[in-house]
């Protein structure tokens, strides 16, 4: 199993590392909610996650369509089914979120010189939008840690987030990040992680 060192607190990874702590969090007794409490990369991937999320809804072309309801015949012999936009459907969120969490590797730490504050941001532009890549650290393991964080917060509220979804709600990564997952609660820098 290959290390890799993590410079900024001198502690070694392998692959499993981040996975194991959260088991860990998992299975303890002490916990009565679902919570994840190693939540800085767990934060930072729940605010990902929304705005990785959102942004293939948004390059969803907003005139396909896809058909829902039962394909089962009534006794007046009419099927009720409605087509509705393909983008934000249910079926599209499920695909999109098969692969979100690889698009956690874009993202790098950055490094603030004056406060010393450190901060995820994305360094691989979409569709090329400008990117201010200043102070910022690329390396393999904050996309690993952030990767791993993000697959274990669908595997346990990839269900909240369909439905968060599909009730069409307002500021979802609010509602998911601190409301549902509370990883962002209390957090004094809640917004200003990407």
């Amino acid at each position: 199993m290959q290390e890799l060192e993590l410079k900024t607190k001198n502690l070694y990874l392998d692959d499993t590392f981040i996975d194991r702590i959260y088991q860990q969090q998992k299975r303890s007794p002490h916990q009565s909610t679902r919570k994840l409490t190693f939540s800085y990369p767990f934060r930072v991937a729940c605010r990902a996650l929304i705005s990785e999320v959102e942004y293939a809804i948004s390059q969803e072309d907003p005139r396909q369509t896809i058909t829902v309801g039962s394909f089962r015949i009534d006794p007046t012999g009419k099927q009720k089914q409605t087509k509705i936009p393909y983008a934000g459907s249910e079926a599209h969120l499920t695909e999109v979120m098969e692969n979100v969490c690889d698009k956690m590797t874009d993202y790098a730490e950055r490094i603030d010189p004056e406060t010393n504050e450190k901060t995820y941001v994305r360094y691989q532009a979409r569709n090329g939008e400008d990117m201010e890549l200043t102070n910022v650290s690329i390396n393999v393991v904050t996309g690993k840690i952030l990767k791993v964080a993000c697959e274990n917060i669908i595997e346990e509220y990839e269900d909240e987030v369909l439905r968060l979804y599909r009730e069409k709600s307002t500021d979802i990564e609010t509602r998911l990040c601190s409301s549902v997952t509370q990883l962002c609660e209390g957090s004094s820098s809640a917004h200003t992680e990407l």
